[in-house]
C-alpha cells in the first residue's frame, strides 16, 4: 500500500510541475462581440477561429463572425488586414475585399496569408500589402482537383503552408486533405471521400470531417479528425497513421490511443516536434510529443474565461491554435472572443483546484495550492457579468509554502443569478496575479434549454434562454460517445428558437449538447 502511495505522490508531483509550467493570459479582445480594432480593453472580435503567426511576431487571425482578417502586432495594436466586414466574395485590397466566414489562416516564409472560406469554398491569399486574390476554388461544392479557381472544394476549414510555398487544406465537408502547389494546382493528397477512419495511403485512406491542419519542417502534415476525435498524421509520401486517440469521446491522457479527445478543432506543432490539439468540446490545450504521449497543458474543462496557471485557467470552445518560433502559443477562444496566449514559467501559486458550488441559499467556495512563494494574500471578487468585479474578501496567504495549503469562503447573499468569483493572489511587492474564476447561476433551471418535438422524426428545434449568453456551439453525440453534429449559433436579442440545419440523422437516442458563454446544458433526445 505504501509503495503505491509512493508513486501515486510522484506522479501527482510531476503533474504539479508540468502545470506550473505554463501561464495562460489574454493578449487580445474585451469579451464582447464587436469589430473595434485598436489596443487594449477596447479591441473587440466576433468568434474568432484561426489563428497564424509569422516570424516577426506579428498574429494574424480569421475573425469569422466579422467576415475579415485582423492583425495584432507584437505590441498589442490590432487592424484589420483585409475583409469589409459584409459577407461577399470580392477581390481587391484592404477593406475593399470581402470574405465570407473565413475559418483558417496561415502565413508563409514571406509574410503572405492564406486563407479558407468556409462558405465560399475558396482558398484566398493576402499579400503583406493587404491586397487578396482567389488562389483556387470556383465557389461551388464540389471535390474538383484542378487548376486554380477550376477546382472546387466543400466547407474548407483548415490551412497550412510548408517551406516550399505548398499549400495544405483540410477539405471538410468532402473529408478530404488537398494540396495546392505555389502555381496553384488543387491535388486530392489523401481521404477516399468517405466519412470513415481508415489509415492507409493516399485515397486508400478516410476521414471524418477533418478540421484542422499543421505541417512540421520534415513536411509531415498532422490533421485533427473533428467527428471520430482522434489526431492523425500524414507522411510526405501520403502515408496516413493515428498519431493519437481513441476514438471515443473522452478526456483522458495517454499515449496514442489510449488518450481521448471531444471535438478537436485545430492543431499545430513546433521546432521539437510537439504537437498542440485544441480540443474545442473538452475546453482544454493538449500537448503530444513527438512519440505520441498526450497531456493536458491548459484548462480546466469547464466554459469559462479565466487567465492563470494551465489548470486554474478556462476556455470556451478554443478554435484555432498556432505556436511561434519560441514556443510560444496562441489560441483562437471562439466562444469568449478573445485570443489567449500560453507561456512557460510560473506564478507564486500553484493552484490544485478551485470550487464553487451551491449550498442552500449560499455558495461555498473552495481552493487549494500545491505551493506559494512570497504570497501575502488572496483576493476573492464577484461579478454579474464577469467583467466588473466588487471584492468580497481578502484570506492571508502561506508566504512561502512547499506544502499543500486549503482555503475556504462562504457568499452568504450570492446574486440571483450569474455570480463569477474571481480569485487572484498577491505577491510580497503588491503586484496581483489572476489564478482562478468559477461561475454559479441560482437562475438557472432545467428550462433554460428545450429541444422538440421529443420524439421527433426529423425536425430539431432548440428553445435557448438568455442565461447561455450572445452565443453557442451545439453538438449532437449518439450512445457510442461519437459527436454526429455540430453548429455555432450566434444568439439573436429577443429570439429563442432555433431550428437546427437539416441533418439525416439515423433513428436512436442522441444527446443535444449546448455551450453558451456562461451555462452548458444536455437534454437526451429520440428519433423515430
Amino acid at each position: 500500500m505504501r509503495y503505491f502511495l509512493l508513486v501515486f505522490l510522484a506522479f501527482f508531483a510531476a503533474n504539479i510541475t508540468a502545470w506550473s509550467q505554463v501561464t495562460v493570459t489574454t493578449l487580445a479582445g474585451n469579451g464582447s462581440s464587436g469589430s473595434t480594432d485598436g489596443s487594449g480593453s477596447s479591441v473587440s472580435f466576433k468568434n474568432p477561429y484561426g489563428v497564424a503567426v509569422d516570424g516577426s511576431g506579428n498574429v494574424y487571425v480569421a475573425d469569422y463572425g466579422n467576415h475579415k482578417i485582423r492583425k495584432i502586432t507584437p505590441a498589442g495594436v490590432i487592424t484589420t488586414l483585409a475583409g469589409s466586414g459584409s459577407i461577399g466574395s470580392a477581390d481587391g485590397s484592404g477593406s475593399s475585399a470581402s470574405f465570407n466566414y473565413p475559418s483558417g489562416v496561415a502565413v508563409d516564409g514571406n509574410g503572405n496569408i492564406y486563407v479558407t472560406e468556409y462558405k465560399n469554398n475558396k482558398i484566398r491569399k493576402i499579400t503583406p500589402a493587404g491586397v487578396v486574390s482567389t488562389l483556387a476554388g470556383n465557389g461551388s461544392f464540389g471535390s474538383a482537383d484542378g487548376n486554380g479557381v477550376t477546382a472546387s472544394f466543400s466547407f474548407p476549414f483548415g490551412i497550412a503552408v510548408d517551406g516550399s510555398g505548398n499549400v495544405y487544406v483540410t477539405d471538410n465537408g468532402n473529408h478530404k486533405i488537398r494540396k495546392i502547389t505555389p502555381a496553384g494546382v488543387v491535388s486530392t493528397l489523401a481521404g477516399s471521400g468517405s466519412a470513415s477512419s481508415t489509415d492507409g495511403t493516399g485515397v486508400s485512406a478516410s476521414f471524418n470531417a477533418p478540421s484542422g491542419i499543421s505541417v512540421d519542417g520534415n513536411g509531415n502534415l498532422y490533421v485533427t479528425d473533428f467527428s471520430t476525435n482522434k489526431i492523425r498524421k500524414i507522411t510526405p509520401a501520403g502515408v496516413v497513421s493515428t498519431l493519437a486517440g481513441s476514438g471515443s469521446v473522452g478526456s483522458v491522457d495517454g499515449t496514442g490511443v489510449s488518450a481521448s479527445f471531444n471535438g478537436p478543432e485545430s492543431v499545430a506543432v513546433d521546432g521539437s516536434g510537439n504537437i498542440y490539439v485544441a480540443d474545442a468540446n473538452n475546453n482544454k490545450i493538449r500537448k503530444i510529443t513527438p512519440m505520441g504521449e498526450v497531456s493536458t497543458l491548459a484548462g480546466n474543462g469547464s466554459v469559462g474565461s479565466a487567465d492563470g496557471m494551465g489548470p486554474s485557467a478556462s476556455f470556451s470552445y478554443p478554435g484555432g491554435i498556432a505556436v511561434d518560433g519560441s514556443g510560444t502559443i496562441f489560441v483562437a477562444d471562439y466562444g469568449n472572443n478573445k485570443i489567449r496566449k500560453i507561456t512557460a514559467g510560473t506564478l507564486p501559486v500553484n493552484l490544485i483546484s478551485f470550487t464553487a458550488a451551491k449550498q442552500g441559499s449560499t455558495i461555498a467556495l473552495a481552493w487549494q495550492t500545491a505551493s506559494e512563494k512570497n504570497n501575502t494574500q488572496f483576493i476573492l471578487s464577484r461579478s454579474a457579468d464577469g467583467k466588473n468585479f466588487t471584492e468580497l474578501t481578502r484570506i492571508a496567504g502561506a508566504g512561502n509554502s512547499s506544502t499543500p495549503k486549503n482555503y475556504v469562503y462562504t457568499d452568504r447573499n450570492p446574486l440571483k443569478a450569474a455570480n463569477y468569483y474571481k480569485l487572484e493572489q498577491v505577491d510580497g511587492d503588491g503586484k496581483i496575479n489572476e489564478v482562478g474564476m468559477q461561475v454559479v447561476n441560482f437562475e438557472l433551471s432545467a428550462s433554460v434549454l428545450s429541444v422538440y418535438p421529443n420524439p421527433t422524426a426529423g425536425e430539431i428545434n432548440l428553445t435557448l434562454a438568455a442565461s447561455f449568453g450572445t452565443s453557442v456551439v451545439v453538438s449532437i453525440t449518439n450512445t457510442s460517445g461519437k459527436t454526429v453534429y455540430l453548429e455555432k449559433i450566434q444568439l439573436i436579442q429577443g429570439q429563442r428558437s432555433y431550428k437546427l440545419r437539416n441533418k439525416q440523422l439515423a433513428k436512436g437516442q442522441y444527446v443535444v449538447r449546448v455551450v453558451g458563454e456562461k451555462h452548458t446544458e444536455a437534454l437526451k433526445i429520440l428519433l423515430r
